[in-house]
């Protein structure tokens, strides 16, 4: 009874509340925007504060917006300050002045409830670009256009082959296990961004889409990116890595000026490797100076010995009898990697119609069409996309206002198998294709047996690249919807109630094979794999919000309440076959055994749902204008955890003090000043099927007695847990911005610390069990980092303005606590990978390495005091290093540390009348890399870098010792015997040098030219003629320069490569392909 009356009083008084502030007074403002010179504004936003409800201004500056005494009106147009204006009981023309700034985000989206907020008023960081940062861009992948614009935030391709996957991640990786790629969310619901990778690197998993790859960069309009939890509170579990806030043209909700719009976007490219080595021509095939055809390195004779050396065909009798006995001078193919590679070309087209009916600006549509197609710099590496897509919105005279989206995307991506060379059963056409010697003339060679097709090559233990090319590869297709619809209704002036449907869901088929005659196991007799997978998100929200709540003079509240839902399914079906019948047709018809149990990739079938309930609130108190408080909260309920532990409460605060907006707290020298801090929680609830232990079931696995297929049954390898808990992260930011002498210098400073508590790991369990492991909650990690944004114009005049912005961000990622548990590898192989290893860095790569002595090194358990540093420990029977593994037997060892220490952005703009010219120029500190290829052009001998004293001898200097044991030799003297062994090239670089994986680690240090952009506007007076409203052309370049400082510059290698495919690997290079760079040339036309 007790319970039944509070609640009747609580809706009584809200009750009252609506009631009394629906009768607020409406009014009609009009009014003129100017400049400081008197002349027009036109396009300026108007918007009533904390509202969706806006206008922009006409041709000549005059707009009109309908709102209620009490209410305020922000101006912002970008380059001018933004203004704030108090509507009172007399008001009815308001007549603006702007003075000119620098101010490009003063209003911003930030959260559910889709109002937005001042610039001032957050107290967390939020980083906002426009579309200019991203359209027209020589790239397919709208979020690899975002790379280095923004601090704290780290995109990784895994491949430089178009439409691989790419790794995006903000403030450092804070789960060990789970994902940590940001929330997309694309006009206000969530869009799924996963990379469906079918196998491990070993299969192939790096050249996999990511699927925000069905975004057309053109049809972008603003990027914001929320990156600390005390932004992304009311996201909940889904957004602890950050959200990143993507509004489409489709889905804007700016008012146009505008009754009918068309902007054309169209742009032509060219895609090539970037980085191919400097090769040597002075040496051959061979070894110890001899010529060899059949080997594989390249330490043979000199080219200039005027030798003769057979075809590397001349011993394949019958099948090439031109070839047959047949020698050919001993001389260098120049071009033979160049040649095999060639010169994408892509070109992109997207046509968008905007238009605003009428003369109250309550109703906008806006069209969209886009087409990409795109040649990688690999021969049968290309990209198809279309888009289409519709979006509007209308607001009625009944209070009323209704809103949605509608967009389709078709993706097709096919590419040559590429794989990490060194994981077991790699196909891939990277292997030692950068590495063949010199004299090989591989693209004037025939590639396949004109008997039954199988491949062709100068050595039977690897496939011709070209006939892999030709003859295998992948092929992903994605059909894809996604799209809102929402409605909004007034219930006064400062209360609104919203519903909004979300629904994102695509169909991706993704094909593997292999035709029958390569060389590498399964795939030897013909492969085909094929999946079918269909992924549905479904998103519903309903928000109450009240805005401006005066409670006090100067003190007003504005808050939202709101209950979200969200399922996401997936579902896919697959079967692989071998044993090929007719050679290169790839149905499962055509060959003779079937499997859903594939060798490489495992289980093809499977279903997985998600289900997540959410209840949010936010209160955000304004004092003044100048003092801002907001607490935030949200409770998610999870399926995917028992009912004791599937449910979590995640509070947030953020605090913003701005003391330039008080009286006379502004001056020409500090324009602007804001202290701000937040606090933020969230967590990350395990994936499906934790809490249970499951079946495995294989089908056909055995016969019975009458020879019928029976399946078996058998129990999972991890035992379910119960008791699982999701787990827990906290993190607390304190920030500085400020704009100086008339906005000339402009300061975004941030610290933030992060702990993740409650990390679920495996932890290994008795078999007894019947598993080997079950999921525990027993580490924790923690993030510390900077970020910093400064800003200069250091130059501005009417015709010539530079303008210089400048980043930087610095983390450290440590292992706290695991618990108990032994280091373990989460990336990468067992022997050389990323291992969570407590006390030190996250994702420091374990491996073996060159034995060294110190006498630092010496412990009880370590009396010869061998390890990763100190002096070169030397076999006293070969002159060669030892390694720790194959030599002495010891464990893998910490030999890098893979994080950054610190990176930095410059982007300079420099515009001269209607010309801009702007580069991004970036530099990485520290961060390690194991670079396969690195170590394989010093074995083979292929480049510059190993041409001197080819012919003589080197002596390692190191100190002899026990080759099993590791102990020092000592003299006569009593004291460390120096190596003097003298040995050739072939046995220093070929056999022995870079053996141990320790010997390919390099600091990744680098400078890179990001990009590169030259653009040309056409005048009014040009144009004053035509039909069009403004053209522009561009020419621009993406990755037109690296220079890494601490691996040999012959090898030109980039260190920003990854070939662990799209996860939490980082630091690991297996030869999965170089980097691209692209030109190209754009046209933007609006009429």
């Amino acid at each position: 009874m007790k319970m039944k009356t509070k609640f009747s009083g609580i809706l009584t008084l809200l009750l009252a509340l609506v009631v009394q502030i629906s009768f607020a007074q409406e009014k009609t403002i009009s009014g003129t925007v100017t400049d400081d010179s008197g002349l027009p504004l036109p396009g300026v936003n108007i918007i009533v504060k904390s509202t969706t409800n806006g206008t922009q201004s006409d041709f000549d500056g005059n707009y009109s917006i309908s709102t209620e005494v009490g209410q305020s009106l922000v101006y912002s147009y970008v380059g001018f300050d933004s203004q704030v204006k108090l509507v009172t009981a007399s008001s009815s023309m308001m007549n603006v002045t702007m003075a000119e700034g620098e101010t490009l985000d003063a209003v911003v989206l930030t959260g559910y409830g889709g109002a937005t907020k001042e610039r001032k008023s957050l107290g967390y960081a939020v980083t906002t670009l426009q579309a200019d940062a991203i359209e027209n861009k020589p790239e397919s992948d709208v979020v690899r256009s975002l790379n280095g614009k923004v601090a704290g935030v780290q995109i990784v391709g895994n491949s430089g082959a178009t439409g691989s996957g790419t790794n995006f991640v903000i403030r450092g990786r804070s789960s060990i296990n789970g994902s940590n790629q940001p929330l997309f969310i694309v006009d206000g619901v969530p869009f799924d961004s996963g990379t469906n990778q079918q196998t491990g690197f070993g299969g192939g998993n790096t050249v996999t889409s990511s699927r925000f790859l069905d975004l057309d960069p053109n049809n972008v309009e603003s990027v914001q990116i929320l990156k600390g939890l005390s932004a992304s509170v009311l996201y909940g579990q889904q957004g602890r890595n950050g959200v990143v806030l993507i509004t489409t043209k489709n889905g804007s909700t700016k008012n146009l000026n505008k009754k009918f719009e068309v902007t054309v976007n169209s742009s032509v490219y060219q895609t090539q490797i970037s980085n191919l080595a400097d090769y040597q021509n002075e040496y051959g095939q061979g070894a110890d100076n001899i010529i060899n055809p059949g080997y594989v390195g390249n330490w043979g004779a000199r080219f200039d010995s005027n030798q003769m050396v057979a075809h590397p065909y001349a011993g394949q009798g019958d099948l090439f009898p031109e070839y047959d006995g047949l020698e050919i001078p001993y001389a260098a193919a120049k071009n033979n990697v160049k040649d095999f590679f060639r010169t994408g070309l892509g070109q992109s087209m997207s046509v968008n119609v905007a238009g605003s009916p009428g003369n109250d600006g309550n109703t906008r549509y806006n069209l969209n069409f886009g087409y990409t197609t795109e040649d990688g710099y690999i021969r049968n590496n290309g990209l198809t996309r279309y888009n289409i897509g519709l979006g509007g919105s209308t607001k009625l005279s009944n209070k009323f206002s209704f809103n949605g989206t509608a967009n389709f995307s078709s993706t097709r991506v096919n590419t040559p198998p590429i794989a990490a060379n060194n994981a077991g059963g790699a196909l891939s056409i990277f292997t030692r294709t950068l590495f063949i010697p010199r004299n090989l003339d591989l693209n004037n060679l025939p590639f396949e047996n004109p008997n039954d097709r199988s491949s062709v090559y100068y050595r039977s233990d690897q496939e011709n690249p070209n006939w892999l090319t030709n003859y295998a590869g992948s092929e992903q297709k994605t059909n894809r919807f996604y799209g809102k619809l929402g409605a909004s209704y007034e219930i006064s002036d400062n209360a609104s109630v919203s519903y909004r449907f979300g629904l994102d869901t695509y169909n991706e088929t993704q094909e593997f094979k292999a035709a029958k005659g390569n060389v590498t196991a399964p795939y030897t007799t013909g492969y085909l794999r094929t999946t079918s997978g269909t992924n549905f998100i479904y998103d519903h929200n309903l928000n109450f919000s009240f805005n401006n709540l005066e409670l006090a003079d100067d003190f007003s509240l504005t808050t939202q309440l709101g209950f979200n839902a969200r399922r996401d399914t997936y579902e896919q079906f697959g079967q692989s076959s071998v044993n090929q019948v007719v050679f290169g047709f790839f149905d499962h018809d055509n060959f003779i055994d079937q499997t859903i149990n594939d060798p490489v990739a495992g289980s093809l079938s499977f279903q997985a749902q998600q289900n997540i309930l959410g209840a949010y609130g936010e209160a955000a108190f304004d004092y003044g204008g100048y003092l801002f408080l907001t607490l935030s909260g949200r409770n998610d309920w999870a399926s995917t955890l028992e009912a004791e532990n599937n449910t979590l409460f995640y509070p947030g605060a953020s605090l913003s003090f701005v003391p330039t907006s008080m009286d006379g707290g502004s001056s020409d020298a500090l324009n602007y000043l804001k202290f701000r801090g937040g606090y933020g929680t969230s967590a990350r609830f395990p994936g499906v099927y934790s809490t249970r232990t499951g079946f495995n079931s294989t089908a056909s696995s055995v016969l019975d007695s009458d020879g019928n297929a029976v399946t078996t049954n058998g129990l999972s390898s991890l035992l379910g847990n119960v008791n699982l808990k999701p787990e827990l992260q906290k993190e607390f930011e304190l920030g500085l911005d400020a704009d100086l002498f008339k906005k000339r210098i402009s300061l975004d400073a941030t610290v933030y610390r992060r702990s993740i508590q409650d990390q679920i790991v495996g932890r290994p369990i008795s078999p007894s069990t019947g598993a080997t492991f079950t999921a525990d909650n027993i580490a924790e990690t923690q993030i510390e980092g900077v970020e910093l944004g400064l800003n200069f114009t250091l130059i501005k005049s009417d015709n010539f303005t530079w303008q210089m912005d400048n980043n930087f961000s610095a983390s450290e990622n440590t292992v706290i606590d695991l618990g108990g548990v032994e280091s373990f590898a989460y990336a990468g192989f067992t022997n050389l990978g990323n291992y969570a290893s407590q006390g030190e860095a996250l994702g420091v790569i374990k491996g073996g390495y060159a034995a060294r002595y110190a006498q630092s090194n010496i412990t009880d358990e370590n009396p010869y005091g061998t390890g990763v540093n100190g002096a070169l420990l030397i076999n006293p029977g070969t002159g060669q290093i030892l390694d720790s593994e194959g030599d002495l037997g010891k464990d893998i060892e910490t030999i890098g540390d893979p994080n950054a220490d610190w990176t930095a952005t410059t982007i300079n703009t420099i515009t001269y009348k209607q010309l801009s010219l702007s580069a991004q120029l970036e530099y990485t500190h520290g961060g390690d890399i194991y670079s396969q290829t690195a170590s394989q052009f010093y074995r083979r001998g292929v480049t510059e870098v190993n041409v001197d004293n080819r012919e003589g001898t080197y002596v390692i200097p190191g100190l002899l010792a026990n080759p099993t044991t590791g102990q020092l030799l000592l003299g006569d003297d009593g004291l460390p015997i120096q190596n003097n062994i003298q040995i050739g090239a072939n046995d220093l670089y070929f056999i022995n040098l870079v053996d141990p994986s320790g010997q390919g680690m390099y600091d990744a240090s680098h400078l890179r030219l990001r990009e590169a952009s030259l653009t040309f506007s056409l005048t009014e007076k040009m144009l004053e003629k035509t039909p069009f409203g403004n053209i522009s052309f561009s020419l621009s370049g993406q990755n037109l320069y690296v220079k890494a400082f601490n691996i040999p510059d012959a090898f030109n290698i980039d260190p920003e490569a990854l070939s662990v495919g799209t996860g939490n690997g980082q630091g690991l290079e297996f030869q999965t392909g170089p980097t691209s760079k692209r030109y190209s040339f754009g046209i933007k036309a609006t009429f």
